[in-house]
């Protein structure tokens, strides 16, 4: 009584026989307002084990989609009716390390199918259906994509590099309401691949760390092991509103292809 209490669900992964063997095992942890751990408890199991897939939050669910070679699914834990997974209707098309969030109340669900596609679905948990807002452009063709969803802006970000005409790191914001690209946005002020991104506060977006060819930085050089694995620690900052880029001054340790999320 009276502990603010914050609750973390892990699902899928990679199975001991490794490769991209899913399992379908998951676990709830229960933390305390300031970190602590306070319970452990182990799930019933999903229907499907995966790999890759993305996982967020929606009402009393925890809605899981997609992964790696598991085609199209979609699972969701139900906090409310009894603590079991349900199978939602199946995503338009298979999709694995993609994004998914909630905006105005739909599941909002964006890349990579193919890799480097800028699909964009969104669920309707009251009609039970999904419907495609956005599906790929040669225009819009990014390489290396991170999306982010933010809800509170009803905007879905792709930032990467642009192709196939190399033009650094580019950034697209679709508009919800619209369903339209806007792509009247700067470049990024320090290019690199294999960044992370997250959502701080309603709309701003941090990039963090990724692979930079600070000599050599070329389109041929993203696809040469030998050139192009230069970790950075660069963090950067786009403000959806004034539609700027800014650049944190130092840097953390140089890292690529972690996870970042916001407290």
């Amino acid at each position: 009584p009276g502990t603010v209490r914050r609750q973390a669900l892990r699902a899928g992964g990679v199975s001991e026989r490794g490769g991209y063997a899913g399992v379908a095992t998951a676990d709830l942890v229960e933390l305390s307002a300031d970190g602590e751990q306070l319970g452990h408890v182990v799930l019933p199991s999903m229907p499907m084990g995966c790999v890759f897939p993305a996982a967020c939050a929606l009402g009393d669910h925890v809605v899981v989609t997609g992964g790696w070679r598991v085609g199209a699914p979609v699972e969701a834990f139900d906090f409310g009716g009894g603590g079991s997974w349900l199978q939602l209707p199946q995503l338009p098309s298979a999709r694995f390390d993609h994004v998914v969030g909630v905006s105005g109340g739909r599941l909002v669900l964006a890349g990579k199918n193919p890799f480097y596609s800028m699909l964009v679905d969104a669920y309707d948990p009251r009609e039970g259906t999904w419907a495609a807002v956005s599906r790929s452009s040669q225009e819009l063709d990014h390489e290396f994509l991170n999306f982010c969803v933010l809800g509170d802006a009803h905007s879905v970000l792709a930032i990467g590099w642009r192709t196939p005409q190399f033009l650094g790191g580019s950034t697209s914001v679709l508009d919800m309401r619209t369903n339209k690209w806007l792509t009247t946005i700067p470049l990024w002020p320090r290019p690199r691949s294999y960044a992370t991104t997250c959502v701080l506060g309603s709309d701003v977006v941090m990039l963090v760390g990724g692979i930079a060819d600070r000599d050599n930085f070329t389109a041929d050089s993203v696809h040469n092991a030998d050139t192009c694995m230069h970790r950075v620690g660069w963090v950067d900052a786009f403000d959806l509103h004034s539609n700027q880029w800014s650049e944190f001054p130092g840097t953390l340790a140089p890292h690529a292809m972690s996870a970042v999320c916001v407290l």
